[in-house]
């Protein structure tokens, strides 16, 4: 401290009679004391540096006003590229204090220089933030406001930068966003910006952050600290954003990707805060539309609550391909949640329902149904239900059901609606003969089922989501299936899945489950049924509540009593990807589980596997990992805990 007091003292007293070398002394000794990790050191140390600077200011900027490079910049590599942000920010704070002094041109010049001098390979990340910094200080003033020599630094930053420098340009606009006021006084870095996008891609992507930088905070006043933004200044550069989407946003040549973020965000801001008229704002949305063949812009306008440009972008789409419908259903599922937006209906059917009568895309009409179905789940429109209830459309069926249970619709509506579905006539009479792979929506289970396949398409609404509506499903199971004496089984595991997993819950669960193992025990009791309730029990096992497994066992060992051959895969499934994702060949066990269909050989080598992979670190839990996500929601109970509780239920 006492040596960093003289050199304040020596810089005043001295000053202009110091020669450069003792300067160069001076500059260098106290630079290294700002990465000090005392704060009243490297305090002392600022203050030390900003007298040296400011009273020796000569012989540091010595060079600047004739080629744009001065002698401090010897120590840019200390001051400005230091491995603690805190000592980086404090060196360019002292060296923007004088280099000011030079004036606007001969700043201009220096930071072209600089940039230019900056190698590719030889620049990190500490030391570009720490010129960002520098950028930052130079162009910041008092009180929110911005210094006199802005529009020259910025200038010549966005003039310079090469392609790998654009972080550092947006790290000053980043910083400079931060440390003004939205009013006037960010009139010179605003300014800068327009005319940067006007000219190149980077600057259009620059706009479109700095457009959407806290809300639209340039653009809308929010709170009593943006109150200088009068409705004068926001109003014009609402305008002036319209403009610059009209000449040079859909004229620059840029990858899809980069255009629709920068798309996005410049027309969200202009469609909010714009006094344009809503044709020619829908109009802007068909233009931008058409440089975004992939839809993901229509997607993202109907997220932000913009349903009409949503469809007009859509309306945009080829109409004969299946991308069209796909993004029609995605925006029609997410408009279809603001209440707001679901007016339009006559909009909505004009690029919708043309899609449900093309016969030679089957694939196209099941999603363009889903997307009916996601509008309009109540099933009010006539022709809807006429297509619902077409033998011809099983797919489609297929297809909605799927997006019912993907969608927010509240899960006693999913009931009513499936019901509708099946209630009147048995039209999946034929579901077998569909290809498996369409039959995205129902679980592995129902491949098996396919002499009650209304049945299978309520297991797997079971089986992929049981929290959802599991509930819902077996009772919807219960009145579709066509044998009689398997509905009150049913029924009971639409009382027990309505019980917590609480120890107030403990009689209950005995109570139903031993009602359950007594209906087990039939010997008609029919096979979809009995994987009904395979299902439920193996569910029933990922909870952390160890009553219920001792019951469950009992009721796994009893069905595979009755049907010995067509329970035990259910089970043997998971044991095999469990053991798979502990780290055991797959391989071997796939070979294994296609020449071993004796339950003690299966069971014993799962075990092996599972005792394989022991090896002190954590069990990654297989639900998270494997494609039977039947419990990922109630996957509560730890993996190898899990692995112990189905090995005693399959010896069980």
């Amino acid at each position: 401290a006492n040596a960093l007091s003289l050199a304040s003292v020596l810089a005043r007293e001295l000053g202009p009679e110091l020669s450069d070398a003792n300067v160069d002394a001076l500059v260098g000794s106290i630079s290294k004391s700002l990465s000090s990790s005392e704060p009243k050191l490297a305090r002392a140390s600022f203050d030390a540096l900003g007298y040296v600077l400011r009273y020796c200011c000569e012989s540091v900027l010595s060079g600047i006003r004739t080629n744009g490079w001065p002698r401090l910049t010897k120590f840019y590599g200390t001051l400005l590229g230091s491995m603690q942000s805190d000592a980086r920010t404090l060196g360019a704070r002292a060296v923007a204090s004088v280099l000011r002094r030079a004036g606007a041109k001969p700043i201009a010049k220096h930071v072209k220089k600089l940039l230019k001098r900056i190698k590719a390979n030889q620049s990190s990340s500490g030391l570009n933030h720490g010129i960002a910094s520098l950028f930052c200080e130079l162009c910041a003033g008092v009180q929110g406001r911005l210094h006199s020599v802005t529009t020259s630094v910025l200038t010549a930053l966005f003039c310079a930068c090469r392609e790998e420098q654009q972080s550092i340009a947006d790290n000053v606009v980043t910083m400079l966003l931060e440390r003004t006021r939205p009013g006037e006084e960010l009139e010179p870095l605003w300014a800068c910006l327009i005319q940067e996008a006007k000219i190149s891609t980077s600057g259009i992507q620059r706009l479109a952050m700095s457009a959407e930088w806290r809300s639209a905070r340039l653009l809308n006043r929010r709170s009593a600290i943006d109150a200088a933004l009068s409705e004068s200044t926001r109003s014009r550069r609402a305008s002036e954003l319209d403009e610059c989407l009209e000449s040079a946003v859909l004229k620059t040549e840029m990858n899809p990707e980069l255009f629709e973020t920068c798309a996005f965000n410049l027309a969200l801001a202009v469609w909010k805060h714009s006094s344009a008229g809503a044709k020619k704002n829908l109009l802007l949305a068909k233009r931008l539309s058409r440089k975004s063949p992939s839809g993901r812009l229509a997607l993202r306008l109907a997220d932000a609550g913009l349903a009409r440009f949503a469809y007009e972008a859509v309306s945009e789409l080829p109409r004969n391909s299946g991308n069209s419908a796909l993004v029609t259903l995605a925006v029609t599922a997410q408009s279809a949640e603001r209440t707001e937006c679901c007016g339009d209906e006559e909009l909505y059917r004009s690029l919708v329902e043309p899609h449900l009568t093309m016969k030679e895309n089957p694939g196209l009409r099941a999603t363009a149904l889903a997307a009916c179905l996601a509008f309009n789940p109540e099933l009010s429109t006539v022709r809807i239900k006429a297509l619902y209830r077409s033998e011809e459309n099983i797919l489609l069926k297929v297809v909605a059901v799927d997006t019912l249970v993907n969608s927010k619709v509240d899960d006693e509506s999913i009931f009513n609606i499936i019901s509708n579905f099946f209630s009147e006539n048995r039209l999946l009479s034929r579901v077998t003969t569909i290809e498996p792979q369409l039959l995205r929506c129902l679980g592995s289970i129902s491949i098996d089922l396919k002499p009650d396949p209304e049945l299978a398409l309520a297991l797997s609404c079971c089986e992929e989501y049981p929290r959802r509506t599991a509930r819902h499903a077996i009772r919807l199971a219960s009145k579709l299936t066509v044998v009689e004496q398997g509905k009150d089984m049913l029924e009971l595991w639409a009382e027990i899945l309505d019980l917590p997993a609480t120890l107030s819950s403990e009689r209950n669960f005995s109570r139903l489950l031993s009602q359950v193992e007594v209906v087990a025990r039939r010997p008609e009791l029919p096979l979809a049924v009995a994987q009904a309730c395979t299902v439920q029990a193996l569910a029933l096992l990922t909870i952390r509540f160890e009553p219920v497994w001792s019951m469950l066992s009992r009721l796994l060992a009893t069905l595979a009593e009755v049907h010995p051959n067509a329970l035990w895969p259910l089970l043997v499934r998971r044991l095999d990807r469990a053991a798979r994702v502990w780290g055991y060949n797959a391989t071997s066990t796939e070979q294994i589980a296609e020449s071993n269909d004796d339950p003690e050989i299966r069971l014993s080598e799962a075990w092996r596997c599972y005792e394989k992979s022991v090896d002190g670190e954590p069990f990654v839990n297989y639900l998270c990992t494997s494609d039977d996500s039947a419990v990922k929601d109630r996957g509560d109970l730890d993996a190898d805990r899990y692995f112990y509780v189905l090995c005693d239920a399959a010896r069980a």
